[in-house]
C-alpha cells in the first residue's frame, strides 16, 4: 500500500467540511463584503432598583464602549446591545455603558441613569451576552 492510500480516510474532507462550518457558525459573525469578525463576550449588570415615583426600574449597564469613542458610535452600540438582551429575556427599561477613559469610570446612556450611576456605582457583573 503507497504512503497516500494509508493517509487517505473516507469522508475525511466531508467531516472537516462540517466541523468547519459548525465553527464558523457559532464562532463567526460575517459583517459586509465577507469580512468576519470573531463573537465578543460582553459583561453586563441587570438590576431593578425601586424608582423615586414607586415600583421599579430594570436597568443593564454593559461593559462596553465604541472604538472610536464618538456619540454616534456610542449610541449605535447601546441600541444594539440593549436589543439583543432584550431578545435574551432581559426586561430592560434604561441602560447605559461603562468604560474606564483616561483611568476614570465613565457611563453613556440615558441622562437619568447615568446620572444615577455616577453617584458611585461601581460594576459587578451579572450576566454576559455575546456580540
Amino acid at each position: 500500500m503507497s504512503r497516500e492510500a494509508k493517509q487517505t480516510i473516507p469522508g475525511k474532507n466531508l467531516l472537516l467540511s462540517v466541523i468547519k462550518q459548525n465553527i464558523r457558525t457559532i464562532c463567526w459573525r460575517g459583517v459586509s463584503q465577507n469580512l468576519y469578525h470573531l463573537c465578543m463576550r460582553i459583561n453586563f449588570a441587570h438590576i431593578r432598583e425601586r424608582a423615586v415615583s414607586g415600583g421599579y426600574v430594570d436597568f443593564a449597564v454593559f461593559d462596553a464602549r465604541s472604538t472610536s469613542g464618538s456619540e454616534a458610535a456610542n449610541a449605535e452600540i447601546l441600541a444594539s446591545l440593549t436589543a439583543k438582551a432584550r431578545l435574551a429575556g432581559y426586561k430592560i427599561d434604561q441602560s447605559a455603558l461603562a468604560f474606564a477613559e483616561h483611568g476614570r469610570l465613565k457611563f453613556y446612556g440615558t441622562k437619568p441613569l447615568v446620572d444615577y450611576l455616577s453617584k458611585g456605582w461601581l460594576p459587578r457583573w451579572t450576566n454576559w451576552i455575546e456580540a
